[in-house]
């Protein structure tokens, strides 16, 4: 039998194969809690590369409908059988193959954009898929990328780039906001 913690110690953010840190989960969270106070109420929102569904438990809470895709099967899973909800719907997909067909007021990346192949793609499809005054909020990792390569990436786009340097894991240095 596998409890949830047992499945818990083998689900990353994306079904990969570690257990975050309590330091690396805890920055994780207050990410979360940072996206949710710029969410407006009743927000309809999209959380790309969702994982294990903790982070859309905590959008949740300011939001009237969630969905949460990730590519990995046992993260979905995992989300379903312990962070179902009755405002979010959980979809293993990634973001390139995501309906572009719906809208959202309020889209997030946490911890995945470093993990497509091509941001500036996933970035378009999601601009598109806002509602007129909605707010796309990524969150990058800076072992991945610096702020020249950021800026590159967002050529075009209206947004607001500020830096975290108190979240707890030296990971985290960059908050966008589409505007």
């Amino acid at each position: 039998m596998v409890t949830k913690d047992d499945k818990y110690n083998r689900i990353c953010w994306s079904g990969e194969e570690s257990k975050p840190t309590d330091e690396t989960q805890s920055a994780h969270w207050k990410l979360y809690h940072d996206a949710m106070n710029l969410m407006k109420p009743n927000s309809v929102c999209l959380d790309v590369g969702c994982g294990f569904g903790g982070g859309s438990m905590i959008l949740s809470r300011k939001c009237s409908k969630i969905m949460g895709i990730d590519v990995g099967k046992d993260a979905i899973d995992y989300a379903n059988k312990f962070h179902k909800m009755p405002n979010i719907e959980y979809l293993e997909t990634s973001i390139e193959d995501f309906p572009q067909d719906k809208k959202f007021d309020f889209i997030c990346f946490i911890a995945v954009i470093e993990h497509l192949d091509s941001e500036r793609l996933a970035i378009d499809k999601c601009y598109k898929m806002l509602n007129q005054d909605g707010i796309m909020m990524i969150y990058w990792c800076s072992a991945n990328y610096n702020e020249d390569e950021i800026k590159n990436i967002l050529k075009g786009y209206d947004y607001e780039l500020t830096y975290e340097t108190d979240l707890r894991s030296p990971y985290w240095w960059s908050i966008m906001r589409m505007i």
